[in-house]
């Protein structure tokens, strides 16, 4: 299912997701941004954040940038993975390693997971 959020629908998104991850310490602010805007290529999403101060800078890659056509993108899937690294944030394993991937994997999973979830959840609710 293909999500794209406008800016303001994006914001929504965010307190919403962040309420039901437990995350509503953190100062969370989130946009759009061009893929050359992002560090590196080939994301749909990127986060910065300073655990210390409670703050992070999520960006959403415009949908204008995605390029897979095959597998529409979905901001909501991208925005829980992005605050799922807050969640997960002490136990974030150095980069360019074979941890680092599997653990990227992972939240890649629970993101996926716990999106398919509300949206199931929607659904039956609209049913009954």
């Amino acid at each position: 299912m293909a999500v794209l959020f406008t800016r303001q629908e994006l914001e929504a998104a965010c307190r919403e997701w962040q309420k039901r991850l437990r995350l509503d310490a953190w100062e969370v602010r989130v946009g759009i941004a061009r893929e050359r805007e992002l560090e590196g290529g080939g994301r749909s999403g990127e986060v910065s954040y300073s655990i210390e101060a409670g703050k992070a800078v999520i960006r959403l890659l415009d949908p204008t940038d995605y390029p897979d056509l095959d597998f529409p993108q979905d901001m909501e899937i991208t925005l829980v993975h992005e605050l799922l690294h807050l969640k997960f944030a002490v136990f974030t394993p150095q980069e360019d390693t074979l941890a680092h991937r599997l653990f990227e994997q992972t939240v890649e999973s629970m993101a996926n997971l716990l999106v398919s979830l509300k949206r199931d959840k929607a659904q039956a609710e609209r049913v009954n």
